[in-house]
């Protein structure tokens, strides 16, 4: 018998929702999903990292060498919203994975609905539902440099760097020093 799936309601103090384009919500899952951790060294960091605030939903993946944050206009529907409060949930990347490719030729509205431990994914003629991922995600705030004195500052055109980091990727060993297949760059006046 297949389970039953639950039904996620946004309540008064308990639950959130967020709504977006379909297609924004397929951009930035697949701009960050590549991120997340693989495997179950660090529970807290398998899986996407939901923040939603009155105006934009930010994604932030991390899976101990690299970080791929990535923001959306969106709208909140919450009481702690209305606070001023951040709303936070850690979404499992398989869900976020088939949210993306299930909506990314949706056009309309995706509402992503959390109560509880579980989130769900929906609109008018889909839903996805799984259960969150329990623990706690680190600070990833912490190693965004904020000061905007940089000691140095590189301008590169952007195919150019692109395709020499996908030409060194493609021959990079599976692992390095600097983590998998990691790719060191160097950089000159010039």
């Amino acid at each position: 018998e297949f389970p039953v799936t639950p039904t996620l309601a946004v309540n008064k103090g308990e639950g959130w929702r967020v709504s977006l384009e379909a297609t924004a919500l397929a951009t930035i899952i697949r701009k960050t999903l590549f991120a997340a951790a693989k495997g179950n060294g660090h529970y807290g960091i398998v899986g996407l990292y939901l923040e939603a605030q009155p105006k934009f939903i930010a994604l932030t993946a991390i899976d101990g060498y690299v970080l791929a944050h990535c923001r959306e206009q969106a709208t909140l529907t919450s009481d702690a919203a209305i606070k001023g409060n951040a709303c936070t949930a850690i979404i499992p990347p398989q869900a976020a994975a088939l949210a993306s490719k299930a909506f990314a030729k949706y056009e309309g509205i995706v509402d992503i609905i959390i109560s509880g431990d579980c989130i769900a994914f929906s609109t008018p003629t889909a839903e996805i539902s799984q259960r969150l991922v329990e623990g706690s995600f680190p600070k990833y705030q912490d190693v965004i440099p904020l000061d905007r004195n940089i000691e140095y500052q590189a301008t590169a055109n952007k195919a150019q760097l692109v395709q020499a980091i996908e030409l060194a990727t493609a021959i990079a060993p599976e692992w390095s020093n600097y983590g998998p297949r990691s790719v060191a760059m160097q950089w000159s006046a010039g």
